[in-house]
């Protein structure tokens, strides 16, 4: 493939290889650590129109990172982004579907004590701490308060 980068690794671990061929590394340092895959794989994914091997991965090696996050969808959606804020107590989620189609998404929340104030739908979504419903080309933004 003429975009697939390769690693050498020294003190990273393999976490993708392609035949004796190391495609992808994780290194810690400190209290960090590092995923790190030279090859544009977003890229071959959106080619492919199929993200779902990608977010396979994703999931499992941030699965710690995933299970602290307030709010995320229970499954992949495809032209669907939701952003994140903190405010004080409070957070507040942008939602926007782009994905040709209007979408009933479960939610998956941390914290089941926050209740959603839908700030602002301009085609008629609407929310509750289970779900979201969005129309195409449609934002949400909804404050979560406990």
């Amino acid at each position: 493939h003429l975009w697939s980068g390769i690693v050498q690794p020294t003190t990273a671990q393999p976490v993708a290889t392609a035949g004796a061929t190391v495609a992808g590394v994780r290194n810690t340092f400190g209290k960090g650590e590092v995923y790190w895959v030279p090859s544009l794989i977003g890229l071959g994914h959106r080619i492919k129109h199929d993200y779902a091997p990608l977010a396979t991965w994703l999931n499992f090696i941030l699965k710690p990172i995933i299970e602290v996050v307030p709010f995320r969808f229970a499954q992949l959606q495809h032209g669907v982004m939701m952003k994140t804020m903190k405010s004080g107590g409070d957070y507040i989620t942008t939602i926007i579907n782009k994905s040709g189609t209007s979408k009933t998404i479960a939610l998956v929340m941390k914290d089941a004590t926050y209740k959603p104030t839908l700030l602002f739908a301009d085609k008629n979504g609407s929310t509750t701490s289970k779900n979201v419903k969005i129309n195409n080309e449609e934002t949400l933004v909804v404050r979560w308060q406990k």
